[in-house]
């Protein structure tokens, strides 16, 4: 397998410098089936959640230590925001099932929304600042949804939820990698979470730039059926399977290796 390009470096693949890209990137738009896996968060853990077998990843060094950093390739991102509320706060030990309601583009509710608060997210009284926690933030969370791919296993895509604190973090990133002429897809980013944050909150590195080879891998895992299912876009954009619904704190679960080398 090829090694990859230095992102600091000063030229670009070919492929790179003819393409015509956008102004910005669908994993910074919007900031203001069960048959797939998922990278849960949860507890500042990094857990594999496959029909619903829950799964930490641990350091290859060391197997009884939870996986401090993945690198990964983000490959596709639902352009708008996704919502998601729960009409009862989370209580220690409840088994969390789908949400009272939720939407995949942020409009307006899914058609299997179990109880619908409103007819579209902008008039939804939850989606309004304050009425979090604390008053602060909001009762209806914000997500985004995307497709991502471990570095190593390019044909394998997964769903990973951005949460809240984690989307501008994202968008930032993303446009710093406009500026290098380089989306998500393009690159091995490496992904950890923030120390000093007590939720989790994900940090974005750019590892360097996928060679031609590994780049046409991740453009034909992106345009594989399931991806747009993993987004909520397409055919998938109306159902939440139990697999995406992830707003229990950590759970511990059997233990396998990480997707990659731990450096710490």
């Amino acid at each position: 397998m090829s090694a990859l390009i230095p992102f600091e470096g000063t030229t670009l693949p070919a492929r790179l410098k003819s393409r015509v890209h956008p102004a910005t990137s669908d994993f910074a738009a919007n900031i203001g089936g069960g048959g797939f896996p998922v990278l849960s968060i949860k507890g500042k853990v990094f857990t594999l959640v496959k029909k619903q077998e829950r799964t930490v990843l641990t350091r290859p060094d060391d197997p009884e230590e939870a996986a401090t950093f993945l690198e990964v390739v983000f490959i596709r991102a639902n352009p708008n925001l996704s919502k998601i509320y729960y009409a009862k706060a989370y209580e220690e030990g409840a088994v969390v099932g789908k949400p009272d309601c939720y939407s995949n583009d942020g409009v307006k509710p899914a058609a299997d929304a179990a109880t619908p608060e409103s007819k579209t997210c902008a008039a939804c009284a939850n989606n309004v600042w304050g009425t979090g926690a604390g008053g602060k933030g909001f009762k209806c969370q914000s997500s985004r949804r995307v497709a991502i791919v471990a570095a190593g296993q390019l044909n394998e895509p997964m769903l990973l939820r951005i949460p809240p604190a984690s989307l501008t973090p994202l968008a930032e990133y993303a446009k710093t990698l406009l500026n290098r002429g380089v989306d998500l897809p393009d690159v091995v980013t490496k992904i950890r979470f923030e120390r000093e944050e007590a939720t989790p909150k994900l940090t974005f590195q750019c590892v360097g730039i996928l060679p031609d080879d590994r780049a046409a891998a991740v453009q034909d895992t992106a345009n594989m059926d399931i991806v747009e299912q993993i987004i909520g876009v397409g055919a998938g954009a109306n159902t939440l399977p139990a697999e995406a619904v992830d707003h229990a704190p950590a759970i511990r679960a059997p233990k396998v290796s990480a997707v990659v080398d731990d450096e710490d």
